[in-house]
């Protein structure tokens, strides 16, 4: 795992030129969202302020197993760095996998009180991926339902269950980063099934699943190894 300090994530507000076509620029300024968002987070015992000036406010939270997260509130943007491990005696550091996947809950909380973007090579499922269908918010790869509105994003046809609805999203997130490519697009409903199958027998390792994707007549290409492909599973559950 990386050191304390390093910079796991930072959320801003994005450049004309690197917003979505579906994001519509909040009527707050950010630096009254970031109050609200911090007066939010405050009330929450798991915080703690390391430093709050005029310029700065920087908290550490506990995010469980020992692990922290460090977050720097500027006027207009916020850090994310990895905070002091507090491991208590004969515990077992926790794997870097799983501390990335209990720290991303939290970075949810703060794109969504923000509507920031979240600028990271670490953290999967934070990229916009359309509107909500029924308010029109821009949303992001780690929701299935709108925050605003509480609308379902993805759409299950008669006879399919959580894990269908779990293939979906992963395949779509697969496809969004190019880890994969469709021999052609009416075949990434057969896609999406084989991983649902995939999922519905438990999950088995990952090299399975990367297996399967090789194997599919379906799939022309893929781009991503196994290591690349377990951080998307961990994440779009």
């Amino acid at each position: 795992m990386a050191a304390p300090g390093n910079v796991l994530a930072t959320l801003r507000e994005p450049l004309p030129e690197a917003a979505s076509r579906w994001h519509k620029p909040r009527q707050q300024p950010s630096a009254v969202r970031l109050k609200a968002l911090l007066d939010f987070l405050l009330e929450d015992p798991t915080m703690r302020v390391l430093k709050r000036t005029d310029a700065v406010t920087e908290l550490v939270a506990d995010t469980g197993d020992g692990t922290s997260l460090r977050l720097s509130f500027g006027r207009e943007h916020i850090d994310v760095r990895i905070g002091p491990f507090l491991l208590q005696p004969n515990q077992q550091p926790v794997a870097h996998t799983a501390y990335i996947d209990a720290v991303s809950a939290l970075v949810e909380v703060l794109q969504v009180g923000s509507g920031f973007y979240v600028e990271s090579d670490e953290l999967i499922g934070f990229e916009p991926r359309g509107a909500c269908p029924s308010c029109g918010v821009e949303v992001f790869e780690w929701q299935d339902t709108c925050e605003l509105c509480e609308a379902p994003l993805f759409t299950l046809r008669p006879g399919e269950d959580e894990d269908d609805a779990r293939a979906q999203r992963v395949v779509d997130v697969l496809l969004r980063r190019g880890m994969i490519e469709l021999a052609s697009p009416r075949g990434r409903r057969n896609v999406e099934r084989n991983v649902a199958m995939y999922f519905a027998y438990g999950g088995m390792a990952t090299g399975v699943l990367l297996g399967i994707f090789m194997d599919m007549a379906d799939v022309a290409e893929v781009y991503c190894d196994e290591t690349e492909l377990s951080r998307v599973l961990v994440r779009i559950k």
